[in-house]
């Protein structure tokens, strides 16, 4: 059973995957996000052309699918946050076609997690030269959260806890 940590951005969620590294005897699966980024040298997703923006959003939820089968994983991510990002920053730019495929990419995803722990609060996390930090799009991620999860039929693996 795999489990996934999702999160509003600004919120710092280490202690909880060591805790839970610890209880499962899983390794946690860092975010590739930030990493994948920097390969292109860019610092973050934002500074990305679109169409780049696109691929690399794609390409992120798409490998996650693929990590997903085989032995149970504890991802520090998961596909909700990145779609979250995705619907709040680019979505104006993705034709509905495409959009819908992401959605269903997304949702394949979402099917494979055995446990999904929503953190609502805790600690704000330190600047990494990568999250945005702000409380008020944090608060927006959050909504697009809990409206993804019912969207994707999940609300029942939704675990929320408060840091």
């Amino acid at each position: 059973m795999s489990i996934a940590i999702s999160a509003a951005p600004h919120i710092d969620t280490s202690a909880l995957i060591k805790k839970l590294a610890a209880e499962s005897k899983l390794a946690p699966v860092a975010d590739p996000t930030p990493a994948l980024v920097r390969s292109y040298g860019f610092q973050t997703l934002y500074d990305m052309p679109m169409p780049l923006q696109t691929t690399i959003r794609k390409r992120l939820i798409a490998e996650h699918k693929d990590a997903l089968t085989g032995s149970p994983k504890l991802f520090e991510h998961g596909v909700f946050p990145w779609l979250a990002d995705w619907m709040r920053w680019h979505w104006g730019t993705t034709p509905a076609e495409a959009w819908e495929d992401v959605i269903a990419l997304g949702a394949a995803c979402a099917q494979g997690y055995g446990r999904i722990i929503h953190v609502s609060e805790g600690p704000t996390k330190g600047y990494d030269g990568y999250a945005w930090l702000d409380k008020r799009n944090s608060r927006q991620i959050d909504i697009l959260l809990h409206q993804l999860y019912a969207q994707l039929g999940v609300t029942a693996k939704v675990e929320t806890i408060t840091l």
